[in-house]
């Protein structure tokens, strides 16, 4: 199947630009990576402004990538010209930017993120769940204020679907995709544990490390031993416990994974489901990466096995 990609581009002066060539390309989203990335490259009209605001890569007809430049290089040999762009999705922007420190009191996604100053392009999970405060600490960012409301509503993590979209809850009703095993090209599995923590030590309100300890049976099973001291967090001050928890878990992100590479692309985004025939059950799509070079494309799909993403029998 033939695939038509196209890379649209917009000035800072609101001038689209839509490239028609493109030579190469890769997506990357990932459960606990609050942005996507894309690399592209493609060739370049002469003539044309670098001073892009946003990117834009369609996959026949569909928007898989919006995202503001990070690099932008225009490369000449002889008479010809290509464009290599790099690219994080607007929702980067969550984790750039400071909120003043103080207790918030009320509060929801919406209340949250509508309250603060305008992101282009970003839009989030229609979610009225309320929680009684959140603590915003010295130097947190609007990410950090995220994940804080999300363990309190669900005790879960947040995360990105489409390009800018967060999400404080895994979809029930969420899309399942069936990979067969004449559609798919490879499988595999691994294990990456060099994240886990093994200990967690918090001082309490007097400075003492030996009030909050947690510690993670499944790092001694691996004889892996890290212990983290860490200061109190007020994050969490209603029930101190839930930090180390928080920490323990995240600790844990995608230690375990399976994966299934096939040809194209057929739609899926974090957090659907997705079926490895008979390798794998019945599992949330944790991690994607798109392909693609001289108009063929494919997908290496990966679900994790971890504190907040499991599969499902």
């Amino acid at each position: 199947m033939s695939n038509i990609i196209t890379l649209r581009l917009t000035t800072s002066s609101d001038i689209e630009y839509v490239l028609n060539d493109i030579l190469s390309f890769k997506i990357v989203r990932e459960y606990y990576t609050p942005y996507n990335i894309l690399t592209v490259k493609a060739v370049y009209p002469r003539d044309i402004s670098v001073r892009f605001k946003k990117v834009e890569l369609i996959l026949n007809g569909e928007v898989i990538h919006t995202g503001l430049v990070d690099t932008c290089i225009v490369e000449r040999v002889f008479d010809f010209e290509t464009i290599n762009i790099k690219s994080k999705s607007f929702t980067v922007l969550l984790c750039q930017n400071q909120l003043a420190p103080e207790l918030k009191s009320n509060v929801s996604l919406s209340s949250l993120i509508d309250s603060f100053i305008t992101i282009p392009e970003i839009s989030h999970e229609d979610n009225e769940d309320v929680v009684n405060y959140i603590y915003i600490k010295n130097t947190s960012t609007l990410w950090d204020a995220v994940i804080n409301l999300t363990h309190k509503i669900n005790g879960g993590h947040p995360y990105i679907r489409e390009s800018n979209k967060v999400m404080v809850s895994l979809l029930e009703d969420a899309s399942i995709f069936n990979l067969s095993k004449s559609l798919v090209t490879s499988t595999g599995s691994g294990l990456d544990t060099t994240k886990i923590i093994s200990d967690i030590h918090m001082q309490d309100i007097d400075g003492n490390y030996d009030t909050y300890n947690l510690n993670n049976p499944l790092a001694s099973d691996l004889n892996i031993v890290r212990h983290k001291h860490i200061d109190l967090d007020r994050q969490y001050l209603s029930n101190p416990s839930d930090a180390l928890i928080y920490k323990l878990n995240f600790s844990m992100r995608g230690y375990y994974f399976v994966y299934a590479t096939y040809n194209g692309y057929l739609g899926e985004d974090i957090g659907d489901y997705v079926n490895f025939y008979n390798y794998f059950p019945k599992s949330r799509v944790s991690k994607l990466e798109i392909t693609g070079k001289d108009g063929n494309v494919s997908t290496k799909v990966y679900a994790y096995t971890d504190s907040y993403l499991s599969y499902e029998i």
